[in-house]
């Protein structure tokens, strides 16, 4: 994640080897906290022993200022230098005290855009691999070069669900090509999020690059709405297995079992079933269909007995179970059969963006005029464009080509 330095009021003590039109100096302290020092010395802007980066301009008055009044410092760190970033103090200098401030804000949004630095010069929005399998994956979806809305959607799903999120090693902050995490298969939600810009910027999608205090994403803009919609609507049925049957003759002594997945992608369920039978039938709910084989053998056996009912003609409700799990209606009748009417909707309720996609919730920024949408790959296959998985907390979203910057 990227590196986030605590912040308190910055104070800057100049201390100047002459006051005329000498521009000598020592050093500057940028910051001071628990014995470390930020500072400049000789051109470079050091955290203890840490050099953060170098300015030309230092801690220098100007040449043609008599005497050391009303002067302002100003600073460009070189790490900052592609963002137009400069740091002006906010209180005047004053000869021989020299007490500068430098707003909380302003040493936080430096710190911000330097860290951002080495993720940026990962995105290669010019490579022509790159682009190439993107063209191969918006001409598998059928998507025409200008449609923004389907080129942004088919390369979200080529990183989402082909790429795995994967931590860094514990203590390394590792920082992924676009080549080194395909060849992987995998990275973290940074080298996810260069992955993604990188196709889409080498398809001519503007992008953003945006940095939390521990996650990562992008934004994509151009999309149409109602487009996008269209497509929610699709991931929803996707994502959602919808069951209805009309007039299922359960035989004298059978039943009729619904869901158990063999080998689910997901660790939990949720079943909701809405049932209607001219017969009293038992609707039981197990953790997986060999429980019910133990019940059927008069062997111990595990079902969810607060989901259960038994001897009923109509039933509605949802039961929450294991991933295998599904629920059964059994006639316990002897000698006639039942007819049932049933509707059961099955869904991952392990994962917050199933419910997300359910409600369409979504989130879109509105940048100079135009709508950005939330691309968060690392949500895997359960995530669509516009699920915004890190809500809380302020992000500064970057141009990975401009290097224009916000704040979201």
């Amino acid at each position: 994640m990227s590196t986030k330095y605590a912040l308190l009021p910055l104070l800057l003590f100049c201390f100047i080897i002459g006051c005329t039109g000498d521009s000598g100096y020592e050093y500057c302290f940028l910051y001071e906290e628990g014995g470390e020092y930020y500072y400049i010395d000789d051109g470079s802007i050091y955290m203890g022993n840490l050099l953060l980066g170098t300015t030309n301009q230092g801690c220098v008055y100007p040449a043609d200022i008599s005497g050391c009044e009303n002067t302002e410092l100003t600073f460009v760190p070189e790490s900052t230098l592609r963002f137009n970033f400069s740091i002006v103090s906010s209180v005047s200098d004053y000869c021989g005290s020299s007490t500068q401030l430098i707003s909380n804000e302003t040493y936080e949004l430096f710190s911000k855009l330097s860290n951002s630095a080495a993720y940026l010069d990962a995105v290669e929005p010019d490579e022509n691999s790159l682009r190439s399998t993107a063209t191969s994956q918006i001409d598998l979806w059928g998507c025409h070069g200008t449609d923004t809305t389907c080129v942004v959607n088919s390369l979200f799903y080529l990183v989402a669900d082909n790429i795995s999120y994967v931590p860094d090693p514990r203590g390394v902050e590792k920082i992924q090509s676009p080549d080194e995490t395909v060849s992987i298969g995998g990275g973290d939600c940074e080298d996810l999020a260069i992955l993604l810009i990188s196709y889409l910027e080498n398809l001519g999608v503007k992008t953003y690059l945006v940095l939390g205090d521990d996650h990562a994403y992008a934004l994509a803009c151009g999309l149409d709405y109602e487009e996008q919609f269209g497509l929610w609507q699709q991931v929803l049925k996707a994502q959602l297995e919808v069951v209805v049957s009309d007039n299922i003759v359960i035989q004298t002594d059978h039943f009729l079992p619904i869901g158990f997945v063999e080998e689910p992608d997901y660790n939990y369920l949720d079943i909701l079933l809405d049932m209607e039978s001219d017969g009293p039938v038992n609707v039981l709910f197990f953790p997986e269909y060999s429980e019910y084989e133990k019940r059927l053998e008069e062997q111990f056996y595990y079902s969810y007995l607060d989901c259960n009912a038994e001897s009923v003609y109509d039933f509605y409700g949802v039961c929450s179970l294991d991933a295998k799990g599904g629920v059964i209606i059994e006639n316990p009748l002897l000698n006639d059969d039942i007819v049932v009417d049933y509707m059961a909707a099955i869904a991952p309720s392990d994962n917050d963006v199933y419910y997300e996609v359910l409600n369409y919730t979504y989130t879109i920024y509105d940048v100079e005029g135009e709508d950005c949408y939330v691309l968060d790959p690392s949500t895997g296959p359960w995530g669509y464009v516009g699920y915004d998985a890190n809500v809380t907390g302020v992000k500064l979203a970057v141009d990975p080509v401009t290097y224009g910057y916000f704040y979201i």
